[in-house]
């Protein structure tokens, strides 16, 4: 994870899309230095300003000099310049403020508040001067462990000088990644992190430190050259380590061929083991063991006891290189005891080989054997541990089985001390285990979250406050959050166990989350074993999409952080989900939530039909006009294609392919089953995959990618035509590209019209049906002589097909007496009627067409527009209000890329992005609030509307509203 720029605090006045990424302050590492323009300027250029500490380190508790120097744009230090320091929350400078010294320096000491930050994670911390700043991430080294128990030349690694530690001890902060396991041998320690490497602590006389010398050492520190590392275990002065690509190190005390490589020579540095290279598990002892991808498991090292398992046993019986053990093919892990070994199998049951003085085999009898026996009535084991003399099974069930020495209570079933058995037995009230690990004679579990301890007690190691000895389980206290144990180690009197992260959780967002809505987001961290708040944390908070303020916080008494998101732009297109990230001390949770919005809004009419009620343009306004851009309500998952409007109600289509309506529902118009009328929206029932939508008076056309057509509403105008409350397909059409709809005021029904891909169209309904007849008819046939069309159109009574060829042909009502185009009758109150396409004059090079109320309008391939037909409210746009029976230009446009219409308005669209409107104005379909008509076209939205640019407009014939489409942004 990265370092980002600190998000918005607030979002701009600019509503163009955006996506801010809040970056947290705690992440992994990246050294960087961030300069910004400042407020004066050096004579030799702009200064800069770097920030760094020692090792760009920093303790999760604790403090450290963080250095800035200025220096002016040729690199020479600027003295004399004040510098700000600033950290995340639970961090603090002193002092705030320093001043460059001649070498442009300026420090401070940051001091970190927070123990149990995750090792790992990182502060950042921030320098200022003069508007000039500069940011660098500092590693948080940290230790996320606690020790216990024998101390023995500081093995613990806790900083105690005393022989035993009594209570448990975080480790010394000396990690610069967290802890994942934990082993110890005789007096030494080892922990492998989550980056792969190894680090060690205490005795070293046989360099089971790993160093290159021989030195015993009280403090952490890296093995030099070891990487990769998968899982550390350690015999008494011996360790071995297994590697991510299946080999195999060993370093410490080789006397007895524990190093695997061939040799009886100590090294004080890790050596190869010979001919491994597909191991799986290890395990140290006074045997070395592997388990290898085939199942089987590898042994050298001490065979005195018969720990080898290959048969061997005896003073001579030792191994300097791997040897099998034998009859093992299904082997998934393996531990190693004082003298013995165990390995658990696919199947659940366990193998044993070994000394068996104290029953340690399991196997029933005392008998010692140098090749495998069965631990007898063990089946469904899922892990398994061994301690000095005793071997544990974690089983199935969640309980525990052991055998063999209970001198100081090991076995934890409550029996006498002193009982040795050789066949398990179960250790008394505990279930729902998760893990187990053993050291000499001391054991340990995590049962339903809370760790309990048995067995030897000497050192405090039980952690109950006591040094008595426990052969049942008692409750180790003074510790939160362990989450893993120590590494099973037989040679050990001390333990060591992981602490989990803290946890953070982010309540939920609202679902579905509206796009620019501003909601409060809550974070809590608690302590993950108790599940208490931890206050005082630094939490900080991201999103992929809007902003977050403030970006870091600190949590209350109750652990809750609190922080506020607005979540982008209003007018962002509808995205599939936003995601809020919170991070505390290297830990990070995330929560989403699917956004809904709306990328298109609406002016003029809100009216449903019915008096009264607002609604049908589907904003949130209960206003019965709009007379000012209105977004429309934001509840899409997709984007808005395009929308169109009839009487008293909006029907929208989505990329997705779903259609929604909202409005006026007297006809069913609405799709949803009812004729409920209803000012929110929702989806038309049972209909995907649409490509188009006509709308007009109380009636829907839709086309679907298949080339189907389905129809729903009701056609007043037609003799006993039903109310169609959900889509029904209309039957004989599987090409359609294009729908349209020509309301008729008189008696003959609508027109439905549709476009097919071979270019011809199609007409059903009555009135303008194209083929000489006006009949009503149900069942759909082509328009005369149309058979290259590639777009239409439609207005009360009357239907257009723009060819290929750039002309456009009309019939229908010449309604208004002039919209056929054709020059005939220019009286507008004259009509008549062409019952066949007609040719609209002096047009040949449009390439778009529209049409709405009773004027028609197309854009011709030079950019400019015509439009004829009525005109009572200057929607021909050609600074009269007279009709027009032959095209005319609209004045002043000549870069059209679209057209859209209400009833007695016209929009368009330029190349440069602007938009244009003219007409009507009554119901504030220009959206300039004026209520004012334009019959030449004027900007829309007007200047300070405060909009995105529009990308179309929505599809109308009857209505007095208009949408307009929002331009797509990033």
């Amino acid at each position: 994870m990265t370092t980002p720029a600190p998000a918005d605090t607030a979002p701009s006045t600019s509503l163009s899309r955006r996506t801010v990424i809040a970056g947290a302050a705690w992440s992994v590492p990246v050294i960087v230095a961030v300069t910004a323009t400042p407020a004066f300027a050096a004579a030799s250029g702009q200064p800069t300003l770097t920030v760094s500490a020692p090792n760009m380190q920093t303790p999760a508790s604790g403090s450290s000099v963080v250095t800035a120097i200025v220096t002016d744009g040729s690199g020479a230090p600027l003295a004399g310049q004040p510098v700000s320091f600033t950290g995340p929350s639970g961090t603090s400078f002193s002092p705030t403020t320093a001043t460059t010294n001649g070498a442009g320096t300026a420090t401070s000491t940051l001091t970190t508040s927070d123990p149990w930050a995750l090792p790992g994670s990182s502060v950042t911390v921030t320098a200022l001067t003069n508007g000039v700043s500069g940011t660098a991430p500092l590693t948080v080294i940290g230790a996320n462990a606690y020790g216990i128990g024998d101390n023995s030349s500081g093995r613990l690694g806790t900083g105690s000088s005393a022989s035993a530690v009594t209570s448990a001890t975080q480790l010394t902060q000396a990690f610069p990644a967290p802890i994942v396991s934990i082993a110890s041998g005789g007096a030494f320690s080892l922990a492998l992190l989550n980056d792969g490497s190894v680090w060690s602590v205490g005795k070293n006389d046989k360099g089971q430190l790993g160093d290159g010398t021989t030195t015993d050492r009280a403090t952490w520190a890296k093995i030099p050259g070891l990487t990769g590392v998968t899982k550390v275990s350690a015999g008494l002065r011996a360790a071995i380590a297994l590697l991510s690509n299946g080999q195999v190190r060993t370093w410490g005390n080789g006397s007895l061929g524990q190093l695997g490589n061939g040799s009886t020579t100590s090294s004080n540095t890790p050596v190869t083991v010979s001919g491994i290279s597909t191991a799986v598990d290890i395990a140290g002892g006074n045997a070395m063991y592997a388990v290898l991808s085939d199942g089987t498991v590898r042994s050298w090292g001490s065979g005195t006891n018969g720990e080898l398992g290959n048969g061997t046993s005896g003073s001579s019986a030792t191994s300097t290189v791997p040897v099998q053990v034998t009859g093992i093919t299904t082997a998934t892990a393996v531990q190693a005891g004082v003298g013995f070994g165990l390995a658990l199998l696919q199947n659940g049951q366990i193998k044993s080989w070994g000394g068996n003085n104290v029953g340690q085999l399991g196997s029933g009898s005392f008998a010692a054997s140098s090749t495998p026996v069965s631990v007898v009535n063990i089946t469904t084991a899922k892990s398994i541990a061994a301690g000095g003399s005793n071997g544990y099974a974690l089983l199935g069930d969640g309980t525990v089985r052991s055998w063999g020495y209970s001198d100081r209570g090991q076995l934890g079933d409550g029996s006498a001390m002193g009982t040795d058995v050789s066949s398990p037995v179960t250790v008394s009230g505990l279930s729902n285990v998760t893990q187990i690990s053993a050291t000499n004679a001391s054991t340990y579990a995590l049962a339903s979250g809370s760790l309990r301890a048995w067995g030897a007690n000497e050192n405090g190691q039980l952690g109950d406050g006591t040094s008595t000895n426990r052969n049942t389980p008692v409750a180790f206290t003074g510790t939160s959050s362990v989450t893993a144990l120590l590494a099973n180690s037989p040679m050990s009197s001390g333990t060591f166990f992981i602490v989990g992260p803290r946890a953070i959780a982010l309540a939920s967002l609202p679902s579905p989350l509206p796009i620019g809505i501003t909601t409060g987001v809550f974070a809590t961290v608690t302590d993950p074993k108790t599940g208490a708040g931890m206050s005082g944390q630094s939490v900080t908070f991201a999103t992929d999409l809007g902003w977050v303020s403030p970006v870091t916080t600190t949590t209350d008494s109750s652990g809750r952080a609190v922080t506020t998101l607005v979540a982008g732009d209003t007018y962002l297109f509808p995205q599939t989900s936003i995601t809020v990230h919170a991070e505390s001390a290297g830990v990070v949770t995330t929560t989403s939530a699917p956004l809904v919005g709306a990328n298109a809004f609406a002016v003029g009419s809100n009216d449903t039909g019915n008096i009264g009620s607002a609604g049908g343009a589907g904003t949130d306004s209960t206003s019965p006009t709009l007379t000012s851009p209105t977004q429309l309500s934001k509840v899409f998952p997709s984007p808005i294609l395009t929308v169109g409007s009839g009487n008293g109600f909006s029907i929208a289509l989505l990329e997705d392919g779903t259609v929604w309506g909202v409005g006026n529902n007297l006809s069913g118009q609405l799709g949803d089953g009812t004729t409920t009328n209803r000012t929110t929206w929702a989806r038309v029932s049972g209909l995907t995959n649409v490509t188009g939508i006509a709308v007009a008076e109380r009636l829907v056309l839709a086309a679907t990618s298949s080339g189907t057509v389905y129809r729903w509403g009701q056609d007043r105008n037609a003799h006993n035509a039903p109310k169609e409350t959900t889509p029904q397909l209309v039957s004989g059409i599987t090409t359609a590209r294009q729908v349209a709809l020509a309301p008729d005021a008189g008696s003959n029904g609508s027109t439905f019209i549709a476009l097919l891909s071979d270019g011809r169209v199609l007409t059903w309904g009555g009135g303008a049906l194209g083929d000489g007849t006006s009949a009503y008819r149900t069942t759909p046939s082509p328009a005369t002589g149309i058979s290259t069309a590639i777009a239409i159109a439609a207005s009360s009574a009357t239907v257009f097909a723009l060819l290929s060829d750039g002309t456009i042909r009309s019939w229908g009502t010449n309604s208004a007496g002039a919209n056929l185009g054709n020059g005939t009758v220019d009286d507008p109150d004259t009509e008549s009627t062409s019952l066949s396409p007609v040719t609209v004059t002096g047009i040949s090079t449009a390439t778009a067409i529209a049409a709405a109320g009773y004027s028609t309008y197309a854009i011709l391939s030079d950019g400019t527009v015509r439009a004829w037909g009525g005109n009572d409210a200057g929607q021909l746009g050609d600074g009269t209000t007279t009709a027009r029976n032959t095209p005319v230009a609209v004045s002043g446009i000549s870069h059209a890329v679209a057209l859209g219409t209400a009833a007695s308005t016209a929009y368009a669209l330029l190349t440069d992005g602007t938009s244009l409107g003219w007409g009507a104005n009554d119901q504030g379909q220009l959206g300039d609030n004026t209520g004012t008509a334009h019959s030449t076209p004027v900007a829309f939205p007007p200047s300070g509307s405060n909009v995105p640019a529009i990308r179309s407009f929505g599809v109308n014939s009857t209505s007095n509203r208009g949408f307009a489409i929002i331009e797509p942004s990033t």
